[in-house]
């Protein structure tokens, strides 16, 4: 019973179908074991955020200017911070925004310092079925980085998130 924006609905629903795909590619038993893991949990949740924030911006772009700086405000989670909610943070758009939270925050470190760039959600669903945890997903990260990222940058933007 409350009131919705369309662009929100849209949002809401691009996440669970991104769970479902994910759950689908990777399969329910390892889907199951990362779910169910708090310490896991983060990627199934993250990658879900960033794909819903990455089809939004896409269907709402056509809107102009105000939709997306609605959008990129409230869906890439730039307010998110280390005592928000542990599961639902911007990690995968961190990888492939180019805003630093941290600098936008005045260097708190409450937020997380993110100098990578370059992936896409297409690259990192090809990736998608090697995350079962934070340090594979560093691994991962590091082996298929995108030019101009530097290993130390994504070791510590991961890290960040290990560390919540």
């Amino acid at each position: 019973g409350y009131w919705s924006t369309t662009d929100f609905i849209y949002a809401t629903t691009c996440h669970e179908v991104a769970h479902v795909s994910h759950w689908e590619m990777i399969g329910e038993g390892a889907f199951a074991l990362i779910w169910l893991n708090p310490k896991t949990r983060i990627i199934p949740e993250s990658w879900a955020v960033a794909v819903s924030w990455q089809l939004t911006r896409n269907e709402y772009s056509r809107f102009g200017n105000f939709a997306l700086n609605y959008i990129d405000f409230y869906f890439n989670k730039q307010q998110w911070n280390n005592s928000n909610d542990k599961c639902y943070t911007p990690l995968f758009i961190d990888l492939i925004d180019n805003i630093n939270q941290r600098v936008q925050h005045a260097g708190s470190s409450s937020y997380p310092n993110d100098n990578v760039t370059g992936y896409t959600v297409a690259k990192l669903e090809q990736l998608l079925y090697a995350f079962r945890d934070l340090d594979l997903l560093e691994v991962t990260l590091l082996v298929n980085k995108p030019s101009g990222v530097t290993n130390e940058s994504i070791k510590e933007l991961v890290s960040f998130y290990k560390n919540l």
